[in-house]
């Protein structure tokens, strides 16, 4: 049997907010890289957002969910995606959503995976780790 070919994820950004302006133009603030750095847990961020880049050459982005577990591999949030097809002039889907507010119970390392039909597959996963710890 032969797997159709499907988007890839090209890469993805974690940050406190995405705004897109009337020009098409994204502002992006607080970028986390790579790690969301506390000073003390439990701990409530006003708002966390993502920003994925697909790769639409390959073929299309099946419509599914993004869905953010915490350490201990309980759901967090889930994000419905729409189907997404290259055409003549786009070969990449950027999809951009945030969690407002987002908890932190526990230091740990967070997971993000899609799911699309019975499949699923991680795009990618971020540490929130304490002050203290994050120093050299």
């Amino acid at each position: 049997m032969t797997r159709r070919k499907e988007a890839k994820p090209d890469y993805w950004l974690l940050c406190d907010m995405i705004r897109r302006e009337d020009n098409g133009k994204l502002i992006i603030v607080g970028l986390y890289a790579p790690d969301i750095v506390v000073q003390a847990v439990p701990v409530t961020l006003p708002m966390l957002s993502f920003l994925f880049k697909w790769d639409l050459k390959p073929g299309p982005l099946r419509a599914g969910s993004i869905v953010l577990k915490d350490p201990a591999g309980s759901q967090i949030f889930e994000f419905p995606i729409e189907e997404k097809t290259s055409g003549e002039a786009l070969e990449s889907a950027f999809i951009a959503f945030g969690t407002s507010p987002f908890g932190i119970e526990k230091p740990g390392t967070f997971t993000l995976t899609f799911r699309s039909g019975n499949r699923s597959s991680t795009l990618g996963s971020f540490r929130v780790i304490l002050q203290q710890a994050a120093k050299p």
